[in-house]
Order: structure tokens, then sequence, then C-alpha cells
């Protein structure tokens, strides 16, 4: 009976220390870098006739691994945007990555003013009901990964538009999405 009661409590402080772990990382994925700044301000709506409800959101991330494009191997990260009263409008994805701890990745080829490693593309919605599929490739050669055994990441996809001052304002998140390169 001690056994396995001593045995209990070891599991039960091993589930304790995992879920801490695993809190820790999921709350830095989720850390926003500044304020979100009124969409008031946002010079990407017609200041003529400004729609007081724009909105985006992100749906159905998925990753297409083992793929050449113009003779790199790497792989589609598939997303699907969706755009409300924001017709003619500059908005933008940025496809941001992490290492398994949370902690943004640095950028090779690819990157965000502060250096970070990051996708951004620009769309401009020809409808207020507008919706697309985007399909960036990244080359497997972005990322630092070991000559042997798995690496685990984080991707998540920003939507957003600029002030009048050239800062961010988001409009849609998604959740992280994990996947892993191994060799």
């Amino acid at each position: 009976m001690g056994k396995f009661l001593f045995q209990l409590i070891g599991t039960i402080i091993t589930l304790v220390i995992i879920g801490f772990i695993g809190y820790a990382v999921f709350t830095r994925l989720f850390q926003y870098w500044e304020e979100k700044e009124p969409l008031d301000d946002v010079v990407a709506v017609d200041i003529a006739n400004p729609a007081k409800n724009i909105s985006a959101k992100i749906s159905d991330l998925l990753i297409e691994h083992n793929i050449t494009d113009k003779g790199n191997s790497g792989m589609y990260f598939y997303f699907r945007q969706h755009y409300n009263n924001l017709k003619n409008s500059t908005c933008y994805y940025m496809i941001r990555f992490f290492d398994e701890e949370g902690k943004q990745l640095k950028g090779k080829q690819y990157q965000d003013e502060d250096g970070y490693f990051a996708i951004i593309g620009k769309i401009v919605p020809d409808d207020n009901d507008f919706e697309n599929i985007q399909r960036p490739f990244i080359a497997y050669d972005q990322f630092d990964v070991p000559n042997k055994g798995v690496v685990y990441f984080y991707c998540d996809v920003q939507l957003f538009v600029l002030d009048r001052k050239g800062k961010r304002v988001e409009l849609a998140h998604s959740d992280p999405n994990r996947f892993h390169l191994s060799y």
C-alpha cells in the first residue's frame, strides 16, 4: 500500500509539473506585443465612407510537407482568410514561427521589422465580403534543425491593417499550430 501511495503522489507531482510547463509555453505564444489601436484610426478604411464593423477571421490552417518549389524542398502553409467591410483596403497576413518553448525564431531570409522569422503577404479585398485561400511556401532550410532527430515548432497567423502612423492593427489571430521537422 505504501509503495502504491508513493507512486501515486509521484505521478501527480509529475502531471502538475508538465501542466505548469505547458501553461508557460502557451501563455508566451498568446502574448500581444502592443496594445491594439482603435479601429477608427485605420487608414485601410475608405475615409469618405468608414465602415464601423470591419473584421476578419482565419480558418483552416494546414501544413503540407515535402513540396518542391523552384528547386527548394519545403512546405506549403494553407489558410483561409475572410474580410468584412474592407473592400479596396490594403490588408496583410503574417505567419510567425516559434520554437517548442514559445520563443519567436530569428529570421534567415524572411523577417519582420524586428528580425524575427515571419512570412508577410499583402492582399487587397475586391469585395466587402471577401474570402480567399493563401498558400505561401517556406523552404526547410529556413529552420535550424540538427542533422538527426525531430524538432517541434509552432506557427500562427495574424491578419492586420496599418493605422495612420504605420502601426499594425490586428484584425484576427489564429491559434498556434504545432508541426515538426525531422532528418
